[in-house]
């Protein structure tokens, strides 16, 4: 297009083809080499040499015991009724689960100048190192819910402490 100065002929279909020393010329650092492309190709697009169908490694699951076959039947129907939606499973409180798991009682101190637990949900840190409550957050609200109310009734009780506000 840019090969003339008459702007009308730039718009013509029919109009010839600047030759190439027109164009522009950009300057070249001299550190590539000729032959590379850019941008560079694709990796996922590169053909690769077909795979040798014979490496036994991938194979190594024939010699397994019917323990690992109740296990995955176990975990599917797991699966499988959490699926359903038939039951809701509650998961312990974090103080119960990390005394079960933890057999180490050093971790556990009850000091009487300790604000908060430093590890688990409580004790949660960003990469920065602020915690939740540096934020204005209540860490010490409860994480699981007891009461099991109707979505009807938190409305409601909301309106409410709403009026009372106004009043």
């Amino acid at each position: 297009m840019g090969g003339s100065s008459n702007v009308l002929s730039w718009f013509w279909p029919l109009a010839r083809t600047p030759d190439r020393s027109t164009g522009l010329e950009y300057e070249v650092n001299g550190f590539e080499d000729f032959h590379v492309s850019w941008p560079p190709p694709d990796p996922d697009r590169i053909p690769l040499p077909p795979r040798d169908v014979s490496d036994g490694v991938a194979f190594t699951g024939a010699e397994g015991s019917s323990y690992d076959v109740q296990a995955f039947k176990q975990r599917k129907a797991e699966d499988l009724r959490r699926q359903a939606g038939l039951e809701i499973e509650r998961r312990k409180r974090f103080h119960q689960r990390l005394a079960e798991n933890s057999e180490d009682e050093s971790q556990q101190s009850d000091g009487p100048n300790e604000k908060g637990s430093d590890y688990g949900e409580e004790g949660w840190r960003n990469s920065e190192g602020e915690r939740l409550r540096d934020f204005g957050v209540d860490e010490d609200i409860e994480f699981y819910d007891e009461e099991d109310l109707p979505l009807g009734v938190l409305i409601q009780r909301r309106a409410q402490a709403a009026l009372k506000e106004l009043k």
